[in-house]
């Protein structure tokens, strides 16, 4: 059985690491996995790097270093 939860978070760009971070620390010790969706893939890799762990997924992403992402 799976278990899925949703939130979302709309905030500017000033607070919007702070606010990601502090949701996905909340749920990053229950084993389950987080998708993040950003509006720019500058945001995604800058956030991705701020997080161990984690992998950004766009298209100046080589497609298959994207398969290995989806993967994990």
């Amino acid at each position: 059985m799976y278990f899925y939860q949703m939130i979302i978070l709309l905030a500017d760009r000033l607070m919007q690491f702070s606010q990601v971070l502090t949701v996905f620390l909340i749920f990053a010790f229950s084993g389950g996995r987080t998708i993040i969706f950003t509006e720019t893939k500058e945001s995604a890799s800058e956030l991705s790097s701020l997080i161990p762990g984690s992998r950004a997924l766009h298209g100046d992403i080589a497609q298959a270093q994207r398969e290995v992402s989806v993967s994990v």
